[in-house]
């Protein structure tokens, strides 16, 4: 008689670790599927299946594009096709148009006992909400253009308008009642606001002009936007404007938000640190790498728009 205990509890230890990476599997809301090197589908997860309406049965043995892309070969993006021809993990952000959803598209590979590559794993992130919030910013951003344009228009011609009364009250011999330097001024400032080759390290105090990040993009579109930045990086962000208020924030440690950030003393430091930091970014600095009055270590870097200095990223 022979005791097989010992490979008995190694096959049950197998078993369970099978059913745990199973779970672990169908639990991811990506689509995830296992592909062999013919792009044949081994396994997919439930929300592959979910997604396209289908038993997962239905989808093990088949081509992956035949129901993804509904072709009958590859497309020529396909990061998969890629991997299979040089062994590297590749990645493309992609619609796929017959579920009307934006996806980030990434493969890595599979390797057998001797290092061949034997399959990929294909996952497909949809980032449908954030495209649909870039393409409303863009929007946004080309419509806050024209009227700025519109505005220097106007304002140009109020300029042209002064320029004019000078010239009548010189020929009659009166004082001029708008002075030519004020008139050169307007127009440098202008200059600075609204072309696009304005040079950013201009101080905010000298244009006189301001322009308001919250009116202009919104709390909730620019919450979203940095939220999803900070999701992919992994990393703290906030936007905070040149007299130190927070317009927005994500993924903070709780060691700002409940402790730092509501103590009175503590406090005091974020915001002097906030403002010192805006103060030297205005005069030409393009990013920053410091320690805040309370020990932290941030970088940051000026938000530039039109040409002026308008907020500060940080990220730390």
């Amino acid at each position: 008689m022979e005791d097989i205990t010992e490979e008995k509890t190694t096959e049950k230890g197998i078993q369970v670790e099978k059913l745990e990476w199973g779970r672990t599997f169908d639990s991811v809301q990506d689509l995830m599927f296992v592909l062999d090197t013919d792009f044949t589908v081994k396994r997919v997860n439930r929300s592959t299946a979910r997604k396209l309406g289908l038993d997962p049965q239905e989808i093990v043995g088949r081509k992956c594009f035949e129901f993804m892309h509904q072709t009958q070969e590859p497309p020529d993006y396909c990061p998969n096709r890629k991997l299979l021809q040089d062994g590297c993990d590749h990645s493309v952000e992609r619609s796929l148009d017959n579920l009307e959803r934006w996806f980030d598209i990434s493969v890595s590979s599979l390797f057998g006992m001797h290092g061949e590559i034997i399959g990929s794993v294909h996952v497909a992130h949809d980032t449908t909400e954030r495209k649909l919030a870039e393409n409303q910013l863009r929007a946004s951003l080309d419509q806050t253009k024209h009227i700025k344009q519109l505005m220097q228009g106007r304002e140009m011609r109020i300029v042209e308008l002064k320029e004019g009364i000078n010239r009548l009250c010189k020929e009659r011999g009166r004082p001029e009642p708008y002075g030519g330097i004020s008139i050169v001024k307007e127009h440098a400032k202008m200059e600075a606001v609204f072309e696009p080759g304005a040079e950013p390290g201009l101080s905010t105090a000298d244009r006189e002009v301001s322009i308001d990040l919250l009116d202009l993009i919104g709390r909730p579109l620019m919450q979203q936007l940095l939220d999803s930045f900070c999701e992919a990086v992994n990393i703290a962000a906030a936007i905070i404007d040149l007299k130190g208020e927070v317009l927005v924030g994500s993924h903070w440690q709780p060691i700002c938000t409940e402790f730092h950030r509501v103590n009175e003393r503590t406090l005091q430091n974020c915001v002097e640190s906030d403002t010192m930091l805006a103060s030297r970014l205005d005069e030409g600095e393009h990013h920053l790498i410091y320690t805040c009055g309370n020990g932290l270590k941030d970088a940051a870097s000026p938000v530039i728009i039109g040409g002026l200095h308008v907020a500060n990223a940080f990220i730390g």
